[in-house]
This record gives structure tokens, sequence and C-alpha cells, in this order.
């Protein structure tokens, strides 16, 4: 259980920490955009070790317009495909510095909905979606404007009309 009595340690308290402004603090932490000196630098980062400081990602998705967190959603995660793709996107996802958060609906259209608001609402900076069945909720990941993959799905609109219209020439 979370002491009630902690507080989450900000940049002004390893400032406070390494005798230096909550500026040079941020340079530290983010490289830049102005040059510290090696040994300001090294006080800063044992300040940071000291105090156990964690940046807010919050924060930063906020100043990098980034969450660098992406949604995937399952119909079943104990299936061996579904599961081996899970486990290779998550792997890849890591290597790339990005966070893959999975949503598995159980065999569930309604839970397969609410896993979706819940990725948009999170402000994933995209989806990656199979649906539990052939009605996926393409619109409603479309009204947000979130990038997104249907993954093991096809889609033949743009193929159909063209063979419809292709039929329709040899009718006169």
């Amino acid at each position: 259980m979370v002491n009630p009595q902690s507080r989450r340690i900000t940049r002004s308290d390893v400032a406070r920490a390494a005798g230096t402004s909550v500026a040079v603090v941020s340079y530290v932490i983010n490289n830049g955009p102005r040059p510290v000196a090696p040994a300001t630098k090294q006080r800063v980062l044992d300040a940071i070790k000291k105090t156990g400081y964690r940046p807010n990602e919050i924060a930063r998705s906020l100043a990098r317009g980034t969450t660098q967190t992406y949604g995937l959603i399952v119909p079943n995660i104990s299936n061996p495909f579904i599961s081996s793709m899970a486990h290779a996107l998550q792997r890849e996802a890591f290597a790339n510095g990005q966070v893959l958060l999975l949503g598995d609906a159980g065999d569930d259209r309604q839970r397969e909905r609410e896993l979706i608001n819940n990725l948009l609402h999170r402000q994933v900076d995209g989806l990656l979606y199979t649906s539990v069945d052939r009605h996926p909720y393409i619109e409603l990941i479309q009204a947000t404007g979130t990038p997104f993959v249907m993954l093991d799905r096809v889609d033949d609109a743009q193929q159909i009309q063209s063979q419809n219209r292709h039929s329709a020439s040899y009718c006169h």
C-alpha cells in the first residue's frame, strides 16, 4: 500500500539536492538544449539517484505531443497465433523505446468496444486491432483520427467495386 504521507519527487527536489536550478536539472534529463558542465551534470545525476526521481511521462508526453504508447486489441490472447503476434509486437515496441498496452477482449464484442474506448482515452499514438468478429469498430476509431492497423482482416471493398465495374462493362 502506498504511504499517504509520501509525495512524488519533483525536479525542484533534485535541483535542491544538487545545488542547481530546476532548468539545469531539465537540461540534464533532456540532454539539452544548453550544455551542462560535466561536474554539474554528475551532481544532478547523483541527486536523481539519491532522491529516486522519475520523470513524469504524462508531462513529457504533453510537451512532446506523443505518448510513445500504442494499443493492441486482440479477441483472445490464449489463441497461439494471437499470443505469438502480441509477443513479437511487444518486443519490437520495447526495442524502439515505446510501450504497447494489451487489451484482451475475451471473445466479447462489448468488452472489445470498452477496450477501444479505454485506449483512445489514454491518447495512444496508434492502435493495432484484430476484432472478435467481422464487425469491428472501425468507425469509432476513425472518428478520433487515431492511426490504426487492422490485423488479420482484408478490406475487399475497393477490389469488389473494381470487379463490379468490370462486370458491368460487359452488360449492354
